[in-house]
């Protein structure tokens, strides 16, 4: 692999920072050593993963340059199981709606009302401060000795 100097200068900067994330470093490093002409099973340092990584970030950096180095690429990591109109659902019927026993939801009634774990609830709420066991207006004492 042929990098010229330009690309060599950004490189050599990625891989000897502190602060950038080590996938980032862990990459540079990686394609330094392949345009120093090292195979990529020479780069394995006791890991197989690097090694089949070598030839995808190659290929990404022909084709995309230095800018991809350190970024995940689209398709990859895990893919959410709860779609947005789930959410969606549940916080309008958390703002509007009271279940027929109690006079607020709490998380694990309003999680067996929308079939969603109670954790899911839990932090969707937490996320957007909807607190719906706080009550938000003054009201008046019926006792008469108050």
């Amino acid at each position: 692999m042929h990098l010229n100097k330009k690309e060599r200068t950004a490189l050599e900067g990625i891989a000897a920072s502190v602060s950038l994330p080590y996938r980032a470093v862990r990459e540079a490093k990686g394609l330094l050593m392949a345009g120093d002409g090292v195979a990529n099973l020479e780069h394995r340092r006791g890991s197989r993963r690097l090694t089949l990584n070598g030839a995808k970030w190659r290929s990404h950096f022909e084709s995309d340059g230095v800018e991809w180095v350190g970024e995940v690429h689209e398709g990859r990591g895990r893919k959410p199981v709860i779609t947005q109109e789930q959410i969606d659902q549940m916080i309008n019927d958390t703002l509007h709606t009271t279940p027929g026993d109690a006079t607020h939801w709490s998380n694990r009634t309003m999680a067996e009302h929308c079939g969603l774990s109670h954790t899911t609830v839990q932090r969707e709420w937490q996320a957007r401060g909807i607190k719906p066991h706080l009550v938000k207006t003054f009201k008046i004492s019926t006792d008469p000795h108050f």
